[in-house]
C-alpha cells in the first residue's frame, strides 16, 4: 500500500474495515501495557509514533471504539507526565550531587580523601610479589626447622631402631602404633580360618607406603612377642606368615620392603 506522511499508510490506501481499526486500537493499547509492565523507564514508549497513528485512524474510527481511543490517550498523556517527571528529577538530583561531592571534597582533609579513594578503587590488575619481611618469615621457618637423622653407626654394623627411637622422631605415635597391630592381628586372624599361611605383603599392604611401612613394623612387634611367625620359602621365593611354632625356636628374618610395589 502506498505512504502517506511520517512514513505511515495513507488513509484511502490503507484499506482498513471497522473491525480491523478495532483491533489495531486494541494492539496499540497492549503495547503500552507490556511496556509499562515490562520497564518503569517511561521513554520505552515512543508516544510521537504512537500518536501519529492514532490520527491516521481517527477519521475511521466508529463510536463503539471511543472508548478505546479515550483509553489509549489517557495513557500516552500520563506516560508524558512521567517523562517530564523523570527529566526534572533527574536534572535536579545531577545538580545537587555535583554540588554535594564537590562540597565533600572541599571540605576533606588528606587522610580522609586518601582513605575514600582507596574505598572507592578497584583495581583491575593486582601484582603480587615476595617481599622482604615475607622472604625473611620463610627463612625463620627454614631455620627453626628440626632436622631428623638417625646416629650414624659403626662401619659394617646395622642399628636397631626401637619403638620408643621412632616416636621420639615423630615417625609414628603411640596410638597409630596400637592400631596398626589391632589392624595386623585381625587381618591374620581372619585369613587363618580359610588358609594356614599367609602372604607377607597381603598381611602388611596398606593405602600407602607409610602405612605398609607401619603395618611391617606391627607385624615385626606381633612375630617378636611369639604370636605369628615369618618364614621363608626359598622355592618360591617367598615370605609367609603362619602360626607360631611349638619349639620355641627364635630367629631373625630380614623382609625387604618395597614399598611402591606394595602399597594399594
Amino acid at each position: 500500500c502506498a505512504e502517506g506522511q511520517d512514513g505511515f499508510p495513507g488513509i484511502k490506501s490503507w484499506g482498513m474495515n471497522a473491525l480491523s481499526v478495532s483491533v489495531r486500537l486494541r494492539k496499540l493499547l497492549e503495547e503500552i501495557v507490556e511496556t509499562e509492565k515490562a520497564s518503569p523507564d517511561p521513554f520505552k514508549i515512543n508516544v510521537r509514533r504512537l500518536l501519529d497513528e492514532l490520527s491516521l485512524l481517527l477519521p475511521m474510527i466508529k463510536d463503539e471504539d471511543l472508548e478505546l481511543d479515550s483509553e489509549i490517550l489517557s495513557r500516552l498523556a500520563d506516560v508524558v507526565l512521567r517523562q517530564e517527571e523523570w527529566v526534572r528529577e533527574r536534572s535536579t538530583t545531577l545538580l545537587i550531587g555535583q554540588l554535594i561531592a564537590l562540597l565533600k571534597l572541599r571540605t576533606m582533609d588528606k587522610i580522609d580523601l586518601t582513605l575514600e579513594l582507596l574505598n572507592a578503587w578497584n583495581p583491575i590488575v593486582e601484582l603480587e610479589q615476595v617481599t622482604l619481611a615475607l622472604l625473611i618469615r620463610s627463612l625463620e621457618y627454614l631455620r627453626d626447622r628440626r632436622l631428623y637423622r638417625l646416629p650414624e653407626a659403626s662401619e659394617g654394623e646395622a642399628r636397631r631402631l626401637s619403638l620408643k627411637d621412632l616416636v621420639s622422631m615423630q615417625m609414628i605415635s603411640n596410638g597409630s602404633l596400637e592400631k596398626a597391630l589391632r589392624t595386623v592381628m585381625e587381618r591374620i586372624m581372619h585369613a587363618f580360618r580359610r588358609i594356614e599361611r599367609i602372604d607377607y605383603y597381603d598381611v602388611v599392604r596398606g593405602k600407602n607406603c607409610f602405612e605398609t611401612y607401619l603395618n611391617a613394623y606391627a607385624l615385626a612387634c606381633l612375630a617378636s612377642e611369639g604370636k605369628v611367625s615369618i618364614t621363608y620359602d626359598p622355592l618360591e621365593d617367598k615370605y609367609y606368615v603362619v602360626r607360631p611354632g611349638d619349639d620355641q625356636a627364635y630367629y631373625s628374618i630380614i623382609v625387604l620392603l618395597r614399598l611402591n610395589e606394595y602399597a594399594e
